[in-house]
């Protein structure tokens, strides 16, 4: 699975600069989530009659809701906005700069792993 979704990302970016036809990178976005959400819930209609929706907590549903706004969206934005503007192979090589910005903010918040409690404090303390 993960390699197809690697296959998948790599024959994305330069698919996206030869299929765009100046459409903005609002809409094309949309499309694509949009559909993909789709395809997302016909592989897992089938499980979603199987969880308890009523006891799920409200930091779930926070988590739930930031992953999807700010790293599917917000991200997903970018990745196509930088695909038209500065084309797909300096876009895949500034994904590669992740790990980087990974350690940064490791050492910078002087943690030695990530685990739920940061998160919890990050976004849920009052």
């Amino acid at each position: 699975m993960f390699l197809s979704g690697a296959i998948s990302l790599s024959l994305y970016n330069p698919l996206v600069k030869r299929v765009h036809s100046d459409e903005p990178t609002g809409v094309m976005a949309y499309w694509v989530i949009l559909f993909g959400a789709l395809w997302l819930l016909f592989f897992t209609l089938p499980l979603l009659g199987t969880i308890n929706w009523q006891n799920t907590s409200f930091q779930l549903n926070g988590s739930l809701l930031y992953l999807a706004l700010f790293t599917t969206l917000m991200s997903f934005f970018l990745l196509q906005f930088g695909t038209v503007k500065i084309g797909p192979t300096k876009v895949a090589a500034y994904g590669f700069l992740n790990p980087i910005f990974v350690l940064a903010l490791t050492l910078l918040l002087e943690m030695s792993e990530f685990s739920s409690s940061f998160f919890q404090v990050l976004f849920w303390s009052s």
